[in-house]
């Protein structure tokens, strides 16, 4: 069979969830079967380095954010050599690389869904489902998204397949003890340190996180807590302020987003991240794959990736003393730790492996092209 050619389309490469697993899929594609590009819609980003080693060019389409006409024709333009597989990723990729495939008349067009948000408002619902029509199918990363595709924007269920998130085990292989990890980094040997990593937007709940990180620092007054995501300084300074009126200015490090992640998860004792809303929570299976217990809010897909009880602590969301509980739990407790620890890495080996993942979305790839040739499609 010849080179399958797919082009994946996503508003940037910057450092998120979403991003982060597109890079890991096309760096484990199949390049000898599949001629894989990658349009950007913004702009590069964090991860466009890593692709473009990997041997995926990365092509930046430059459109704007309103919905106009030449949005449309520009991604068009983009694909004139009429790939076999479009695959768009998060909404407004969908918005504007669904109806331009559909122009262009590729066979296959598929939409990436990694949220559920229902705080919508219906006209932005109303675009996501007249582009869901140019879909071939619709992939969710966990059925709390396929549940909200269905009811939330009315997607027709017989076109949704949930297709999990994976992540790259081999970054979490081989990493350094506990002690190691934090001579490396600089970080005291001798004190509890919590890790949370994700972008510092309102919808991650950092002011829980720090609000909890009060009760823990009364019981554990040597207690730090690492903050490693992309931010804004207007952003980081409310939540500079939130610290410092809590008394935690010294104990909370704030450090941007980092490309040593999972070094500093082998170095930390807990993963906490208190978000609002968390379509797969893919942190989570990060933290899992480094050996680390978590405390996470028990919302939409991440009870998917987290076993509660088993792989970790999951609370209510807006709820800092929950927060605050769990932390606590898992840090009187070092034995505890470990074997959550543990049991959470198994976990993520069994079910989010990013070599599995690939191979399926390459599986369904050929069965959709198959399906579609038999049908005349083209």
């Amino acid at each position: 069979m010849s080179q399958v050619e797919v082009v994946h389309v996503i508003n940037s490469l910057g450092a998120g969830g979403a991003e982060r697993f597109l890079c890991d899929l096309v760096r484990q594609i199949d390049l000898d079967r599949f001629r894989t590009q990658v349009l950007c819609l913004y702009d590069r980003g964090h991860f466009a380095e890593a692709v473009e080693a990997a041997g995926v060019p990365v092509d930046v389409v430059g459109v704007d954010r309103r919905i106009q006409p030449r949005n449309w024709r520009d991604i068009w333009r983009r694909l004139d050599s009429r790939p076999d597989v479009v695959h768009t990723h998060l909404h407004e990729a969908s918005w504007f690389g669904l109806p331009a495939a559909y122009a262009r008349r590729v066979p296959v067009r598929i939409s990436h869904l990694q949220g559920a948000h229902w705080h919508w408002p219906r006209k932005q619902r109303w675009i996501d489902r007249a582009a869901e029509a140019f879909a071939s199918t619709t992939f969710a990363c966990s059925e709390a998204v396929a549940d909200f595709a269905h009811r939330g924007l009315r997607y027709p269920a017989d076109k949704i397949e949930v297709v999990p998130n994976g992540i790259d085990l081999e970054r979490f292989r081989d990493l350094p003890d506990r002690d190691e990890a934090r001579r490396a980094l600089g970080l005291p040997l001798d004190s509890p340190i919590l890790i949370c990593v994700g972008s510092l937007a309102p919808h991650k709940g950092h002011e829980y996180l720090l609000e909890a990180m009060r009760a823990v620092h009364s019981e554990f007054p040597q207690a730090r807590l690492l903050l490693v995501g992309k931010t804004d300084a207007r952003r980081q300074a409310e939540l500079e302020t939130i610290a410092r009126g809590t008394g935690l200015a010294e104990s909370v490090s704030f450090l941007g987003a980092r490309d040593d992640v999972p070094e500093l998860m082998a170095a930390s004792d807990v993963f906490v991240l208190s978000s609002l809303r968390e379509g797969f929570g893919i942190v989570f299976a990060e933290a899992a794959a480094a050996g680390l217990p978590v405390v996470g809010s028990a919302i939409e897909g991440v009870p998917e990736v987290v076993e509660d009880g088993v792989g970790g602590i999951l609370v209510p969301p807006r709820d800092a003393a929950a927060v605050a509980s769990g932390v606590l739990t898992l840090l009187r407790d070092a034995a505890g730790r470990e074997t959550m620890g543990s049991s959470a890495r198994e976990r993520v080996q069994q079910r989010f492996d990013m070599t599995a993942i690939t191979a399926t979305i390459q599986d369904r790839y050929l069965a959709m092209l198959q399906t579609s040739a038999g049908a005349g499609v083209r």
